[in-house]
Parts: C-alpha cells; sequence; structure tokens
C-alpha cells in the first residue's frame, strides 16, 4: 500500500494476526468455504518462548558478546520497524495485533514454512514461493538422512496444478510411528534462533559438523581506517582454522614481517617466491 514493500514472509504473518486477530467470526469460513481452522493448529505464544526472539533482557545480558544476542536484538528490531511500518499505513492493524503478536505470527512463519520447490536444489529467484503446508509443518526434525524421515517438494499434477508432496522409505515407517523430516542441514545457532533447540551432537551424514563460531577481526586499511571482518571458523575443521588465522596475519603483518616469511633464495625471483 501506497508503495511500501515489507519482507515477502511478513504477508504470511499479516495473515496469521488477520486469523486470530477477531476480523474473522468464529465458525466463518474461508474464500473457498471451508472451516477456518489452520490458526488453531498454531502454537501459542507461551508454547514459544524457548526462542530466543521472547527472551528477557536479562538472559540476553548474559550471553553479551555472542551471535546469539547480536542477532537476536537484530532481528527484533527489524520486526518492530516493519510493525510500525504496517501501522503507518493501515493504522486498524495497530488495534488487531499487538507488537507482541506480531512477533509471534513471525516465528511461527519463520519456524513453519517451507520453501515451494519442485527439485530439492532448485534455486530460489524469489521469496515468493514460501508458503505454511497444514500438517506437514508439525513434522520434528531428523536428517535427511533417517530412514524415518521425510523427503518432500512440489509436484505437478497430472489434471493441472500442483501438490505438496511428502514421502519417505517403504521400511522408513511401521503403523503408530512418528514421520519426521529435514529442517535442513545447518549450525546450531540458526536451529537455537529459528526452532528453539539445538543437537547434541550436530553432525552431517558424513560426519562433518556444521556448527560454527563466528570471529570479528579488526584490520587496518590502507587509509588508515578500522575494518571490521566476519569469519565463520567451523568447529572441528582445522582446515578452516588454519585458513582464517593465515588470512589474519596476512592483514595485520607489517612488510617486514610479510618478507620474512617468504620461502625465497638468492637465486629466487620475486615472482616465484613461495609463503612459507
Amino acid at each position: 500500500k501506497n508503495g511500501v514493500q515489507v519482507p515477502d514472509a511478513t504477508y504470511l504473518a499479516l495473515w496469521i494476526c488477520d486469523a486470530v486477530g477477531g476480523e474473522r467470526a468464529e465458525g466463518s469460513s474461508d474464500e473457498a468455504g471451508s472451516p477456518y481452522c489452520y490458526h488453531e493448529t498454531l502454537p501459542p505464544l507461551d508454547s514459544l518462548r524457548h526462542l530466543p526472539l521472547f527472551w528477557s533482557d536479562s538472559d540476553l545480558a548474559e550471553l553479551e558478546g555472542s551471535m546469539v544476542r547480536s542477532q537476536t536484538l537484530s532481528k527484533r528490531k527489524e520486526l518492530a520497524s516493519t510493525y510500525d511500518t504496517i501501522i503507518g499505513v493501515c493504522a486498524p492493524f495497530g488495534l488487531q495485533a499487538s507488537l507482541e503478536t506480531f512477533f509471534w505470527a513471525n516465528a511461527c512463519v519463520d519456524s513453519r514454512t517451507f520453501h515451494l520447490r519442485e527439485e530439492y536444489n532448485e534455486t530460489q529467484s524469489t521469496g515468493q514461493d514460501i508458503g505454511l503446508v497444514p500438517m506437514a509443518d508439525m513434522l520434528n526434525h531428523r536428517s535427511r538422512s533417517d530412514p524415518a524421515s521425510c523427503d518432500w517438494k512440489v509436484e505437478k499434477q497430472p489434471g493441472g496444478g500442483k501438490a505438496f508432496v511428502t514421502r519417505t522409505s517403504p521400511t522408513g515407517l511401521c503403523g503408530g510411528d512418528e514421520a519426521w523430516c529435514s529442517y535442513g542441514l545447518h549450525p546450531n545457532g540458526h536451529y537455537l534462533a529459528h526452532y528453539g533447540f539445538s543437537l547434541e551432537d550436530n553432525r552431517r551424514h558424513d560426519g562433518a559438523c556444521p556448527d560454527e563460531a563466528h570471529v570479528t577481526a579488526i584490520v587496518t586499511g590502507s587509509d588508515g581506517q578500522p575494518i571490521y571482518k566476519m569469519f565463520d571458523l567451523s568447529i572441528g575443521n582445522v582446515d578452516d582454522a588454519k585458513g582464517m588465522l593465515s588470512a589474519l596475519r596476512v592483514h595485520v603483518g607489517t612488510d617486514e614481517e610479510k618478507q620474512k616469511n617468504l620461502n625465497c633464495s638468492s637465486n629466487t625471483t620475486d615472482a616465484t617466491r613461495q609463503p612459507k
């Protein structure tokens, strides 16, 4: 409205706020004529207090210097700004949904949406192919390598249109077993921020650990001004650690130090000198 743009996922959050905001009378129907009850499957706000987005300021203060704290504060600021923008063009929304309700709706979207792709590795050209999928969004997380984990994608139907389809291996589940799906291969920080959990042994099917430590280095630019560089260091990955330390050494080393670390001899030209 009025040329104001908001993130694509925000439209789903607005839809949720509309569903619970009282504009639809109890027992009313959606455009398709079916009972409007999807919002009744969403977790209440109090059950999402384990998400960092809803942690108290005192709890976050205990995490001073961590990425969890900085990312959570940034997310809060971003959502509050979006909320104010929406109210600026639609004042009644402020009466329909409080800021906390808006946070709750965005947390539901953040933890329950699927990328509606036709192929697993399909490149996402826009953010408009995300959606809430009833029932499927209630599946808990397990690695895709687990036999009980469902695979899913959007498939074209013979009569036209598309359908969201989930499948598991024939031997993956027995009657009464819980079905699962993979939330993707992510560091624990991502799982915590989006879903409110972390994995004690967070390893991929090949044994690699995707968890990362975020290191900020301050180096001096050619103009003498400080430059802040962020390095994502995979935990347990020695090659990444060496690469980061090498990059830091190059950035902060003096010309004299760099020269000393060149493996050169009297008959080696500058073009063939190799660092140790």
